[in-house]
């Protein structure tokens, strides 16, 4: 099971820039979804979460992802910025690993 272990994540709102954090008491539990594969199944982990923004009231919206495959390595992981945007190098989970530069660290918002 990944969990996202960072104590805190910081949200810039898109629309006045304000900077957020979101405490990890306040995280959402995951949505999960498996895939069978050739070593077992593939489970994909979507953190979604809403942010409304006290200074403008714009609705920050974001995913984060974590794949693990096979079971008990966590493989992949990313985020998809709709409203707002997070720097997902920030991002520690649960059984992290270095996954170095292949895996869109360097394409990450600001």
């Amino acid at each position: 099971m990944i969990e996202l272990a960072s104590e805190s994540i910081d949200v810039l709102c898109g629309k006045c820039g304000l900077r957020h954090n979101i405490l990890r008491k306040d995280y959402v539990k995951p949505t999960l979804e498996y895939f069978l594969r050739s070593m077992g199944d593939e489970i994909e982990y979507i953190w979604h979460f809403r942010l409304d923004c006290p200074s403008c009231k714009n609705l920050n919206t974001f995913d984060i992802f974590a794949y693990e495959y096979p079971p008990g390595y966590m493989n992949w992981k990313d985020h998809t910025n709709y409203t707002g945007s997070i720097r997902m190098s920030k991002i520690k989970f649960s059984g992290d690993i270095d996954l170095g530069d292949d895996n869109n660290e360097g394409n990450e918002d600001e």
